[in-house]
Order: C-alpha cells, then structure tokens, then sequence
C-alpha cells in the first residue's frame, strides 16, 4: 500500500507545480494489456516526459524496463 500512497504523492506534486506555474500541461498514464505501465506521462505538446516512480530504497536497472 505504500507504494500506491507514495505514487499518488509524487505525481499530485508534480501537477500542483505545473498548475502553479500555469502552465498548459497534460497528464497521462499508460498501461498495456499484460500490466505493463508507465505512471506519469507530462505532455507538454513540444515534449513528452515517461516518469516511472517505485518506493524503494536501491535502484535496479530492471526498474527501467517498462520505460524502455
């Protein structure tokens, strides 16, 4: 669960930023049929963000899969 309450932190973070500097940004996730997902797209029409946000304390290269 902590996982899904620290996501959900993270990315009503980043849109209250956008929205505070009024910004025309847009949001997305993507999830394909086998679970895959992507957590935040930030969609900046001239530029795509992928943001893939984990609650963990090392990082694994395999985090990176889903974003490749």
């Amino acid at each position: 669960m902590s996982g899904a309450i620290f996501e959900n932190y993270i990315i009503s973070e980043i849109i209250k930023q956008e929205i505070h500097r009024g910004g025309r940004t847009e949001f997305y996730f993507f999830r394909t049929g086998h679970g895959n997902e992507i957590d935040l797209i930030v969609d900046k029409k001239n530029k795509k963000t992928f943001i893939e946000i984990r609650n963990s304390f090392t990082f694994k290269p395999m985090m990176l899969k889903t974003l490749k």
